[in-house]
């Protein structure tokens, strides 16, 4: 976040080139959750210090929806939950019967190591 840009323009470019290209590894899981929550407490730091705002400060004025006139700046452990069901979902509804067949057998096999018996259709 050092560079000769305006605070807001280094917001913005974070905003539009960090974030969109996180979307592909958050998608397909490529880190852990841990990971991204790592990486946002790095960069709410850095955004803080862009803007001269104690480290202390709420977070709400980053986080919060540009409409409320807060930065809108997404959280990347949010997004990647966010991004990975939306793949899932993706893959259990698609059109593509044998695609479907594979994703459904490995939400099976998921469920099925994580409840420790065969699951169910209740689980």
């Amino acid at each position: 976040m050092c560079s000769p840009l305006a605070p807001w323009q280094r917001i913005d470019a974070l905003k539009a080139f960090f974030f969109s290209a996180t979307q592909f590894p958050m998608r397909t899981g490529q880190f852990k959750k841990t990971d991204w929550e790592r990486a946002d407490k790095m960069l709410r730091k850095e955004i803080k210090a862009t803007l001269s705002v104690p480290e202390p400060a709420a977070n709400e004025y980053i986080y919060g929806h540009r409409k409320h006139g807060c930065l809108g700046v997404p959280i990347a452990a949010e997004e990647s939950d966010l991004n990975l069901i939306d793949s899932a979902f993706k893959l259990l509804t698609s059109r593509d019967e044998s695609l479907r067949e594979l994703a459904v057998g490995h939400l099976v096999q998921t469920v099925k190591r994580r409840v420790g018996r065969e699951p169910s259709d209740v689980d």
